[in-house]
């Protein structure tokens, strides 16, 4: 499925170009699961956002957001990788 995200009419930034930024164990950071059946799924754990990513498809759109100083920012989940690297137990 082909998805177009928009935001203000503007297509949304990918988590590509911020990735370094994200810090993707934080509670508050959510992590968004748009399935192609429109079903919507979110976390904000370790434990939820590990499971979002094992049962993601291709198919499936991703979004992540963490709060900014007065908004909620989200950003496109464009390296499936970085987000799992991300959530990696710690060494």
């Amino acid at each position: 499925m082909t998805w177009t995200t928009l935001h203000h009419g503007a297509p949304m930034k990918p988590t590509s170009e911020v990735e370094e930024l994200i810090y993707w164990k934080s509670p508050m950071v959510v992590l968004v699961r748009v399935c192609a059946t429109g079903e919507v799924h979110s976390a904000c754990t370790i434990g939820g956002k590990r499971s979002i990513l094992e049962a993601v498809t291709p198919d499936d759109l991703l979004l992540v957001g963490w709060p900014g100083q007065y908004r909620q920012d989200m950003f496109v989940v464009d390296n499936r990788a970085a987000l799992s690297d991300g959530l990696a137990p710690s060494a």
